[in-house]
């Protein structure tokens, strides 16, 4: 899409691109530095509720959070720069790094807190999920803007239902009642949601470029597969453990203050 030249700016990939090098830059401290920054369950800290976030286990535990970091962010900022909401995303950007690390580590200490003792818990991979749950909240402001003004941003609700299935049928089973419901109830909010669109949105959406309609549907997809990379069903992989309550958290909170930062530009404009 070349009008992307005019739109993004060199201050945006920087912003985006700092997160990376942060993380690298934290990997290289010496251990005890490191160790200090991390969240222990028996002992844990104001200070390292939100530093544990940015250390890793080694560069393989932080290549994976950084990939999927990378394409969630991508998404989000191109669908909110077309869509003429920079604000909206730098809005959701600065809350997912600032905000979100304290409500995921104190869920985490509440429920994994109690049976894991002395262990210790740290990766970007919360904040990571939460720049997936944004993901939809993004798709959303996007058609909004380009496409039709009957559908809003809350409508991305039913997304967010579906993709909750999905992780309830990939940690509970395919046959899990709880996740085809929840499933079913997200593919059926969409039915009243499509009746909406009238013959000259759906004429405009065939008339959108090729990289401009991938977009919507390359972002909704990453956004439903999102569960098998973020929420195994066998979370031991060796010696680690996925921990699966900051996985669930990070993408709970990305969601809901991706709406919020919609409200941010909204009350900005």
């Amino acid at each position: 899409m070349p009008e992307l030249r005019d739109s993004a700016e060199a201050i945006d990939i920087a912003a985006v691109l700092a997160v990376p090098v942060v993380l690298v830059a934290v990997q290289l401290l010496p251990d005890p530095v490191r160790g200090a920054l991390v969240l222990n369950y028996g002992s844990p800290g104001v200070v390292q509720a939100y530093t544990t976030h940015f250390v890793h286990a080694d560069w393989g535990h932080l290549a994976g959070n950084v990939g999927v970091y990378l394409v969630a962010v991508a998404l989000v900022y191109l669908l909110l720069i077309y869509a003429d909401a920079r604000r909206t995303f730098y809005a959701g950007f600065a809350l997912v790094l600032l905000f979100v690390p304290f409500p995921v580590s104190a869920l985490d200490l509440y429920l994994v807190g109690p049976e894991a003792g002395d262990a210790s818990t740290r990766g970007f991979s919360g904040l990571a999920s939460a720049f997936v749950g944004f993901v939809p909240v993004a798709v959303f402001v996007f058609l909004r803007e380009n496409l039709s003004q009957r559908v809003g941003v809350y409508d991305s609700v039913g997304l967010f239902w579906v993709n909750t299935g999905i992780i309830l049928l990939v940690l509970r089973g395919p046959t899990d009642p709880m996740g085809v419901g929840v499933l079913a109830l997200g593919v059926l909010y969409y039915i009243p949601v499509v009746w909406r669109f009238d013959t000259d949105d759906r004429r405009d959406f065939a008339g959108w470029s090729v990289p401009r309609q991938a977009l919507v549907v390359y972002s909704v997809l990453f956004f439903l597969v999102s569960p098998v990379l973020l929420l195994p069903a066998n979370p031991t992989q060796g010696d680690t453990v996925v921990n699966l309550v900051t996985h669930f958290g990070g993408f709970f909170m990305g969601y809901v203050l991706g709406g919020v930062g919609v409200m941010i530009r909204v009350w900005w404009s």
